[in-house]
C-alpha cells in the first residue's frame, strides 16, 4: 500500500493556512482486490530533517484504526503564525501490515493575529473626474540585502474590495498563494541579486478582510 499525494486544506504545501486544526489528505494506491487502509499513523515535526529520524516533536498519532483519509484534522502543539510544519503518514492494510511511510510534505501557518502584522499601509492619492475612473496607484520600493536570502515572505492586503495584485521582482511577477484576507507571494527565488526591485502589479485577488488603518 503506497500512499501518494499529501494535500493540507486541498492544497499541496500550501502558505497561509488560517485554521488552527488544518485537514490534511492523503491518496492510497494499492493494485490488490479489495485492499483497503484499516489504520493510519500520522507524523508533524518542525522540519524535515527531524520527521525522517522519527521525532515527531509536533504531533505523533500514534496507530489509529480507520479507514479515514480524508479531512483528518491536525490535533498536535498550538502552531504560531508564519511557522512550517512537515508531515507524513503511513497506512496499515486489510490484513493489518503497514506501509512504508510517505513521502514528507509540508503546509505553512499564515498570519493568525493582529499583532503579527507589521507592515504599514500605504498609499496614493486619486485623480479622475466624473466621466473618468480613478487609476490605480502604483508603488515601487528598492531595498538592498547584504546576505544571500534564505527564507522570505510577501504579505500584502487592502481595505475594501480592490483588483490588488501580486508583486514583482527584477521584472517577473510573483504568483501568490490567495488566502481569504491577503496574498502571499514566496520572493525567494527571484531576489537572488544584492539589489531588489519589489513593486506590484495587476491581478485579481480574493476579497480581503476589512482591517482598520
Amino acid at each position: 500500500m503506497i500512499i501518494t499525494n499529501l494535500p493540507c486544506e486541498y492544497m499541496t504545501n500550501p502558505l497561509a493556512i488560517d485554521t488552527a486544526r488544518p485537514r490534511l489528505i492523503w491518496e492510497l494506491r494499492d493494485d490488490r482486490r479489495g485492499a483497503r487502509q484499516s489504520a493510519y499513523q500520522i507524523q508533524v515535526a518542525i522540519d524535515e530533517a527531524a520527521l525522517h529520524e522519527g521525532a515527531a516533536d509536533l504531533w505523533d498519532s500514534g496507530k489509529v484504526a480507520s479507514d479515514q483519509s480524508a479531512h483528518v484534522a491536525y490535533a498536535g502543539k498550538a502552531l504560531g503564525s508564519g511557522q512550517r510544519a512537515w508531515w507524513r503518514v503511513r497506512a496499515w492494510d486489510a490484513e493489518g501490515q503497514p506501509g512504508e511511510w510517505s513521502v514528507a510534505a509540508w503546509w505553512e501557518m499564515g498570519l493568525l493575529e493582529r499583532a503579527a502584522w507589521q507592515g504599514q499601509w500605504i498609499g496614493a492619492m486619486l485623480a479622475g473626474g466624473p466621466q473618468t475612473t480613478s487609476p490605480a496607484p502604483f508603488v515601487r520600493t528598492r531595498f538592498t540585502l547584504n546576505r544571500p536570502v534564505v527564507h522570505a515572505r510577501l504579505y500584502a492586503t487592502a481595505l475594501g474590495e480592490p483588483t490588488f495584485a501580486a508583486a514583482w521582482a527584477e521584472g517577473r511577477a510573483l504568483t501568490p498563494e490567495q488566502a481569504i484576507a491577503y496574498a502571499l507571494a514566496d520572493p525567494v527565488n527571484h531576489a537572488t541579486e544584492a539589489n531588489r526591485v519589489a513593486q506590484p502589479g495587476q491581478s485579481s485577488a480574493a476579497p480581503c478582510r476589512p482591517m482598520a488603518p
